[in-house]
């Protein structure tokens, strides 16, 4: 009887351990499926307060005095599904423009949601002094080759220019990011001159295949010497990556959509004029020539990644280069200079 007892009393201990265990589980369960709950709530609210901003933007770019609040909006799965709401608001000091949107899930209404805000300084503007430079490197700068003209930069520096040394070496953190110019418009001019380069373009070679758009690339920066127009070179959707023993000309411009593009220059290429990329611009190996003649391996450069300039290469600042690329009025574009959350 004692045994059976004892016997009794230990499946009752085993039950009731085995219960705490379940539950103790299964509130561990619960607990962690509300905080992936509330997680996935957050990141949408965020990704929410993106939209709102990314609504801002577009008005602004439309017109950059248009001050109006982006009104609570809700995004919807494509099942008609409601996500959540966002909502903006944009307010003007000087030539900037800040906006604040918010996001909220599942609604700003609701009693208990999660809600997220971002803060953006959005600017329009080219920056005095963009057309002074031989190099305008708006991230960090890894010095080599030879300069003759001034050179500034809006990260940090490192290594040592060659003879001839640059005129002047500037940093200056407020040119970080550099400015952002009007694609559309460039695309444009480039396609006027038949200068336009995008792998993404539907075209057809003479069989009738697909095949990307790709003209030959000038060799020398005059479209038109006389009126002192420059060959506007655009490449869209691709890196501009050259090598070899040639020769390359005109204000080349790396860009397209929300993509950053890269340059690189390598061997003995010689660039008769000037390079705007948003991405990194490295150049390695020689350049070829007299070291003091114009037009050598490059001339002007804006870069708004990591300059890294390798080997003999040589940069020759062109007032005349820099005053036709400023006479073709490109416009800067709207592009956030400054992001932060503050919920």
């Amino acid at each position: 009887m004692n045994k059976r007892g004892a016997a009794l009393i230990i499946c009752l201990l085993v039950i009731v351990t085995l219960v705490i265990l379940v539950a103790a589980s299964l509130q561990r369960s619960i607990s962690e499926r509300s905080v992936a709950a509330k997680y996935l709530d957050s990141a949408q609210a965020l990704w929410l307060a993106e939209s709102g901003l990314n609504k801002a933007i577009v008005q602004l770019r439309s017109n950059y005095t248009n001050l109006a609040a982006i009104p609570l909006a809700s995004l919807a799965m494509d099942d008609a599904s409601v996500v959540g709401e966002y909502s903006a608001t944009i307010t003007s000091s000087d030539t900037s423009r800040t906006v604040t949107a918010h996001g909220f899930v599942p609604s700003s209404a609701a009693t208990v949601k999660s809600e997220r805000v971002v803060q953006a300084i959005i600017n329009r503007k080219i920056p005095a002094g963009f057309y002074d430079y031989a190099i305008y490197a708006a991230g960090n700068l890894e010095e080599k080759g030879n300069v003759v003209g001034g050179v500034i930069y809006g990260g940090t520096a490192s290594g040592g220019f060659k003879d001839p040394q640059p005129t002047v070496v500037t940093p200056d953190p407020s040119i970080n990011p550099l400015a952002l110019l009007d694609f559309d418009q460039i695309k444009t001019l480039s396609k006027n001159q038949g200068n336009y380069h995008s792998v993404a373009k539907n075209c057809t070679n003479n069989k009738g295949q697909a095949a990307a758009c790709a003209p030959a690339y000038p060799t020398s920066f005059w479209y038109d010497a006389v009126n002192k127009i420059p060959n506007v070179v655009f490449l869209e959707d691709e890196d501009f990556t050259v090598s070899g023993n040639a020769t390359y000309g005109g204000f080349i411009v790396v860009g397209g959509g929300g993509v950053t593009y890269d340059a690189t220059i390598n061997g003995t290429v010689s660039i008769d004029g000037c390079i705007y990329t948003r991405g990194d611009f490295t150049i390695n190996g020689g350049g070829h020539g007299d070291k003091n003649a114009q037009g050598l391996n490059l001339n002007n450069i804006w870069v708004g990644g990591t300059t890294t300039l390798g080997g003999s290469s040589v940069f020759i600042y062109r007032k005349d280069y820099a005053d036709a690329i400023k006479a073709l009025n490109i416009n800067p574009d709207v592009q956030i200079t400054s992001w932060k959350e503050v919920l």
